[in-house]
């Protein structure tokens, strides 16, 4: 897989690890396993690595927007 910078939301694979995560969202992997340990962004572990669905880096996206909003 290339770089995740140039890949929309659709063509993100259904499961990404932590780092592909970070990648994509232009955190670094320390601040986002802080965001899972809070519960802002939802996320398990499979085989001790941390495993983020797609549609739960849209939710966590989506909360930013309206945290930003409100």
């Amino acid at each position: 897989m290339g770089s995740l910078l140039d890949v929309t939301l659709d063509r993100l694979p259904l499961v990404l690890s932590l780092r592909q995560a970070a990648q994509y969202l232009g955190l670094s992997v320390v601040t986002l396993k802080r965001r899972i340990y809070e519960k802002k962004l939802k996320a398990y572990k499979d085989g001790g690595r941390w495993k983020i669905r797609r549609e739960w880096i849209l939710e966590y996206e989506t909360n930013l927007l309206s945290e930003c909003t409100a």
